[in-house]
């Protein structure tokens, strides 16, 4: 694939680009991937973050917590091991001796996937299993247990009769119901959702997840901006949300997307990002294309190879993506959201207080 769609990259990295205005050093960093393609390119399919090395203890550790998570995990290094060790004998050592790698990378280019859309996705859905379980009364992190399972299918018709919120519904097309405005609304707690999810948990349950909800939605409302950051403001919310986790509920699990967002996510913003959100980096564009491809591949690409399949396919949503065609439609786009953007004074004042210059 990289030959098809980059193929002078090595020597765009060596010698860079010569432009009107004089000629640039580029530097070449995979951001637009999901956890599971990151995993696939960089070969750690079974570690616990593709971005740093921790293990499954150490990521529910306060101590690494406070002290922090380095983005640590390199391309180079994943290479050496394979070089050291026959790769066969290398698969059998334990997966923490071997740091979660399953197989030798396809990529020699580091993968810093940043993934806002699926933070969204995928933090929310924790946060649901979290009330789910709470809901049971079951203290155990099992999602597939018979008592959870019962939790959720009455909290998803209280939230689809009260709120008109179609949540963790399984979806023919694969996935579920579950979408990113969804997720976004439920975290700003439009239409009463907290107070619905949460109609038969106990009392005392109920302001530790209104807390829960406050930090997650002000932190995931700073990635997916296009906003400067205060950076040092927004790692001492995620750590101090992290750590709360933690105390609060030692029995849940930390998913990796949860890990990687209050771990990693200030870091990605400040050191790869220039100090603002990632909403340039959001897969949200690719993921919209994903029908448009399947349309293309199967009717207006030929077939003679899978390299002359995929050149055709790029040169379509070449076509379609015009430079003022993408403009006017993000302008809109941009207008609707911020002026139907309601959200609760509470989580205004902390997503300010951390924001040092607003373009919306």
């Amino acid at each position: 694939m990289d030959k098809i769609v980059i193929p002078q990259t090595d020597q765009i990295l060596v010698n860079g680009l010569s432009l009107i205005g004089g000629h640039v050093q580029v530097d070449i960093v995979r951001s637009l991937f999901d956890t599971k393609m990151a995993g696939l390119l960089d070969g750690a399919g079974g570690a616990s973050c593709h971005l740093c090395t921790a293990s499954d203890e150490e990521i529910k550790s306060i101590d690494w917590v406070r002290s922090g998570f380095p983005i640590n995990r390199l391309i180079s290094d994943a290479w050496q091991l394979f070089d050291d060790v026959n790769e066969d004998d290398f698969l059998k050592l334990p997966s923490k001796q071997r740091l979660g790698i399953t197989h030798k990378s396809t990529s020699d280019i580091n993968i810093i996937a940043a993934s806002p859309l699926h933070a969204y996705l995928c933090v929310f859905r924790w946060y649901m299993l979290l009330i789910y379980h709470l809901d049971a009364g079951h203290k155990v992190w099992s999602p597939s247990n018979d008592k959870v399972n019962a939790s959720m299918r009455r909290i998803r018709a209280i939230l689809l009769e009260k709120c008109s919120f179609s949540v963790d519904i399984p979806s023919s097309q694969g996935g579920t119901s579950t979408t990113r405005n969804i997720a976004r609304d439920c975290f700003l707690d439009k239409r009463d959702f907290l107070k619905w999810a949460t109609s038969s948990i106990n009392l005392s349950d109920k302001p530790l997840l209104e807390k829960i909800q406050t930090n997650l939605s002000v932190v995931l409302r700073l990635v997916n901006s296009g906003n400067l950051i205060n950076c040092s403001k927004m790692e001492e919310l995620c750590k101090e949300t992290y750590e709360y986790i933690l105390v609060q509920f030692p029995w849940a699990n930390i998913t990796p997307s949860l890990h990687k967002l209050l771990s990693h996510s200030f870091k990605i913003i400040g050191e790869y990002n220039n100090g603002r959100g990632l909403q340039n980096l959001s897969e949200e564009c690719s993921e919209a294309c994903n029908k448009f491809v399947r349309r293309y591949r199967e009717n207006l690409a030929r077939k003679t190879s899978f390299c002359d399949n995929v050149r055709d396919i790029l040169v379509r949503l070449l076509c379609c993506s015009d430079p003022l065609l993408v403009q006017n439609r993000f302008t809109s786009t941009k207008t609707r959201n911020s002026s139907a953007n309601d959200t609760n004074s509470l989580q205004d004042i902390l997503y300010n207080s951390i924001v040092l210059e607003n373009d919306n």
